[in-house]
């Protein structure tokens, strides 16, 4: 089904979720950001600038906890707002390609204000403070990782409902769970903000020079930051110095991903190849002039989309570029209320 909400924001849904989001109230108003946030490269420019100083922010994360994989790799689990009581509610949060505390401390603290929820951050191999211990890392994520946070989170909050949110990158690696996961997955509903959709074609219809300047970013923050690791790789790495896109960084990154072939990588990492398997409700967020991550790669979707057997929309706004959804009430970010008003409203069901 498909139905336009508050004039600029379109609704593509199966039948069930276009009942649940019709009763969010934030979607009964137009999305409406200030004027010079209505350019999709200026909201980008604004995201980069508030970042703030890991010094800054640290007080807002409560407890760090580093977790050892199998393979010696470390990941982590951030969590913010831990005095309420075991069984509140869990929001957990999956992070963009370079993420890290600094850059998701606004949405972590303000989806906590929003909705008195316990938010935890899952850092991936990598990121923030958790340098690489081998030569292993992925770009959208690995499912074992992610599989020993979420066991870790049940063990310590057996009794809390959990909820996820996966931001840009970390929608693929959400939307991948949910499939592979089906009605098993832990989280009662997800979000999957300013998703690529296809983790291989959608990254491949990033505008420039925003993708050349990604790859080389990516090439700074695994590479170079942790060149001890790879001296092993340095035919590899020399290549991904030359890589002038996300796109081919990615196929030439593959096998640091703990893949064999180019098909195993796609097969574990592709969050559309799995997600007519999804049996939790998901709100997929995106705006229309994402030059990031293109509404156009949610076309081959649309018809699954409207025809899901469970509770599964995708949300469009007229503006809102790349995770930079601003001008929300309160100073809190419009995303950020939509998502807790999504959580919310699964949470009283």
């Amino acid at each position: 089904m498909t139905a336009i909400f508050a004039n600029n924001t379109e609704v593509i849904a199966s039948p069930a979720a276009l009942a649940s989001l019709s009763q969010l109230p934030l979607l009964q108003h137009p999305y409406k950001p200030k004027w010079l946030e209505r350019n999709a490269h200026i909201a980008i420019a604004k995201l980069i600038r508030r970042k703030p100083n890991l010094a800054h922010v640290s007080h807002a994360y409560s407890e760090q906890t580093t977790l050892s994989t199998n393979d010696n790799g470390h990941i982590g689990l951030w969590w913010h707002g831990m005095h309420s009581s075991n069984t509140t509610p869990i929001i957990v949060v999956l992070h963009t390609i370079m993420g890290s505390p600094e850059s998701l401390h606004k949405m972590v603290t303000e989806l906590h204000q929003l909705t008195g929820y316990k938010v935890v951050l899952c850092l991936r191999r990598g990121h923030g403070p958790l340098a690489l211990q081998n030569s292993r890392f992925s770009l959208f994520g690995d499912l074992e990782d992610l599989t020993l946070q979420l066991n870790t989170i049940r063990q310590r909050f057996p009794h809390a409902p959990l909820f996820g949110v996966g931001t840009s990158a970390g929608s693929a690696l959400m939307v991948n769970h949910l499939g592979k996961a089906g009605a098993a997955s832990p989280f009662g509903a997800a979000v999957a903000y300013c998703s690529g959709f296809d983790t291989d074609t959608g990254i491949g219809n990033m505008a420039q020079p925003y993708s050349y300047a990604m790859a080389k970013q990516l090439y700074q923050h695994f590479i170079t930051t942790n060149s001890h690791q790879l001296v092993q790789h340095r035919a590899l790495c020399q290549r991904l110095a030359k890589a002038k896109s996300v796109k081919a960084f990615q196929h030439i990154a593959y096998p640091l991903s703990g893949h064999a072939t180019w098909l195993q990588y796609v097969q574990a990492t592709n969050p559309t190849l799995s997600m007519a398997h999804i049996r939790k409700p998901l709100l997929i967020l995106n705006a229309r002039n994402d030059p990031i991550c293109p509404i156009g790669n949610s076309t081959p979707y649309l018809a699954a989309i409207r025809n899901h057997p469970t509770a599964m929309a995708l949300v469009s706004t007229q503006w809102g570029s790349h995770c930079a959804h601003f001008a929300g009430q309160g100073g809190f970010d419009w995303s950020h209320q939509v998502m807790a008003q999504y959580f919310l409203a699964q949470a009283a069901h």
